[in-house]
């Protein structure tokens, strides 16, 4: 939800780099919470993907935000959103398999968004909506997170949630080609930087 909000507001390319930095939230917390001290690599990557999110958010001008505040804002949930849907089923698997812990999640996800939007738009129904409506749910959500709470049973959580940076790649190619948007190199040089710390 917090993700397609940082869209409406900016792009999917700035809502996926956004998302992106999740990986220093699970950080965060395995470090205050499970008190595991980060190494060195860790803050130093940490510091340098929160530089790339200031230079993104205000390309360098700390007087002025380059991003609305409502697409930072969704932007940084979506984050945590990243953080908390790496961490909670990483216990989860071991007990129940990956594909009950994907349904579940979904299953109640869609109940509660249903709650706070009850009010369900007529033109999202329409023929013309089913196709990318049903390309968004099976190949943008089910199939990826399919995949992503399976790959958790093999590997870290840190680890799974830091092989997911071909995605803000593939976003940011894709705003570009597709949708024809302008980067600047500020841009450009803050999502770099996120890029390459995680």
């Amino acid at each position: 939800y917090c993700y397609f909000e940082a869209i409406k507001y900016g792009d999917a390319s700035i809502a996926t780099i956004l998302q992106f930095i999740g990986p220093f939230f699970i950080l965060f917390y395995l470090t205050i919470v499970k008190r595991q001290a980060p190494r060195r690599i860790e803050v130093i990557c940490t510091i340098i993907a929160f530089i790339g999110v200031f230079i993104l958010a205000t390309h360098g001008n700390i007087n002025h935000l380059a991003i609305t505040p409502q697409v930072l804002f969704w932007g940084l949930l979506s984050a945590i959103g990243v953080a908390t849907n790496t961490l909670i089923p990483k216990s989860l698997i071991h007990e129940f398999s990956p594909t009950a812990v994907t349904g579940w999640g979904l299953l109640i996800a869609g109940v509660g968004l249903f709650i706070i939007h009850p009010h369900v738009s007529a033109s999202i129904l329409a023929p013309q909506a089913i196709v990318p409506l049903l390309c968004v749910l099976v190949i943008g959500t089910i199939i990826p997170f399919q995949l992503f709470t399976s790959a958790l049973r093999y590997v870290k959580a840190t680890t799974a949630s830091m092989l997911d940076a071909f995605e803000p790649i593939s976003a940011t190619i894709g705003s570009i080609l597709v949708f024809n948007m302008h980067f600047y190199l500020a841009d450009m040089i803050g999502s770099v930087l996120i890029i390459l710390a995680v």
